[in-house]
């Protein structure tokens, strides 16, 4: 029954992307077959390199482990702590260049 809740959703959001294409990705022995938009082709590609580099590097690290779960929680928290460092870095960088935009109008308006 859950899957027949979710088909409609997954057939309307393959309905919104405008120019479609379908590629497989390989993510920690999982294949993934994903309908994208073309555009973002190279980013998903860049994704699956990341994931896979960094479980890798996990994997490697920790080799006498063998516990997966754990190579892949460290993985996510590590692409997590990525991203939003990204995001504060672009907040910070917009909010300097909203100041320096006040300074050069108030400086205009001298």
């Amino acid at each position: 029954m859950e899957k027949e809740s979710v088909n409609p959703k997954l057939q309307h959001l393959r309905g919104s992307i405008q120019d479609a294409l379908t590629i497989n990705l390989h993510i920690l022995g999982q294949t993934m077959n994903l309908t994208i938009e073309r555009s973002e082709e190279e980013l998903y590609r860049k994704a699956e390199r990341l994931i896979n580099l960094r479980y890798n590097m996990y994997a490697s690290l920790y080799a006498e482990s063998r516990d997966n779960n754990r190579f892949a929680a460290m993985t996510l928290l590590d692409i997590a702590l990525m991203a939003q460092k990204a995001e504060f870095i672009q907040s910070d960088v917009i909010t300097k260049l909203a100041e320096l935009g006040n300074k050069i109008a108030s400086d205009l308006e001298e």
